[in-house]
């Protein structure tokens, strides 16, 4: 004689642990801006150019660094801002400078949160090129986070380098998430309780 098992699990209980899973998503693509198709980047540090929100995935930021193009003397550079939505987390910061003929100027590299706490500050010697990792903001409230490439010195107007910025975005749950999943963990485990109940009760 064989005895069917049923349990009835609330549906909000399984939306609640479906949901809290998942976690909040953003949708929005990662984004990949070029200074040679959407224009020059500004240097003032104080007026970064926000281009956009961050999305899911790498974020890719490239442009051409030259005083001809970008302001003769120190403070010329290239600057912008992304914005960081709820339920998102930086990474990593990488910042990539390649086929830099500029061996006269000094260039510092920073990354700052609105309107201008300074979190991280690299230098680039002349004629420097390589791989700059940053250490990502230990504070990561949703806000505009902005990048920066600015001459320390202004000998030569001719020459540059290429710069290419990979900022990686995941997906983090927010505290509602957790509090959904809890309760429907809570929800689940009753449901389950009930079931073993009825089963070792038996057939009235």
């Amino acid at each position: 004689m064989s005895t069917k098992l049923s349990v009835r699990i609330p549906l909000v209980t399984v939306f609640g642990v479906w949901l809290a899973i998942l976690g909040p998503r953003t949708s929005l693509a990662s984004v990949v801006y070029s200074e040679t198709a959407s224009g020059d980047l500004p240097g003032d540090q104080s007026a970064p150019l926000l281009i956009g929100s961050f999305g899911l995935g790498t974020n890719t930021v490239l442009g051409h660094y030259s005083l001809d193009s970008d302001t003769v003397g120190p403070g010329a550079g290239d600057t912008f801002g992304l914005t960081l939505s709820a339920g998102q987390h930086i990474d990593s910061i990488v910042l990539h400078v390649t086929d830099n003929t500029n061996v006269a100027d000094q260039f510092s590299l920073t990354i700052f949160q609105s309107p201008f706490t300074q979190v991280d500050q690299q230098v680039l010697s002349p004629g420097g090129e390589g791989s700059f990792s940053f250490a990502p903001f230990a504070t990561q409230s949703p806000g505009q986070y902005n990048f920066s490439i600015q001459a320390e010195t202004g000998n030569d107007t001719a020459n540059g380098f290429n710069w290419e910025w990979d900022i990686n975005v995941t997906s983090v749950p927010e505290p509602s998430a957790w509090a959904m999943m809890l309760i429907g963990f809570a929800g689940l485990g009753f449901a389950g309780c009930r079931a073993s109940r009825k089963s070792a009760a038996g057939p009235a």
